[in-house]
């Protein structure tokens, strides 16, 4: 486990297995190099405060460069085929930090 997920509340019992675990401000992730994408995700969710204004979605993908290029799924994968970019959280619970 890192550094960073032993620090987190939600971990402290541990995480389920994951090749690369990548954690930010309100989410984790844990990557699997044979999937090439996300097995799981733990989203940190708290309350909205009064008058905090909606996120408005960009449609701005792009690689996670965090996982070796040699696992990572870009947008190239996608092209032509019938699966969606979709969000492993909610989007409109995100806030960068």
């Amino acid at each position: 486990m890192t550094d960073l997920l032993s620090q987190r509340r939600e971990a402290r019992y541990g995480a389920p297995a994951a090749d690369q675990i990548m954690v930010k401000l309100y989410l984790t992730i844990g990557y699997s190099y044979y999937l090439r994408q996300a097995k799981w995700a733990l989203e940190i969710v708290g309350r909205v405060d009064e008058g905090e204004e909606a996120v408005e979605r960009l449609d701005n993908y792009r690689s996670d460069y965090r996982v070796p290029q040699v696992f990572r799924a870009d947008l190239t994968d996608y092209t032509g085929s019938k699966h969606d970019l979709g969000h492993l959280v909610a989007g409109t619970d995100q806030r960068e930090g």
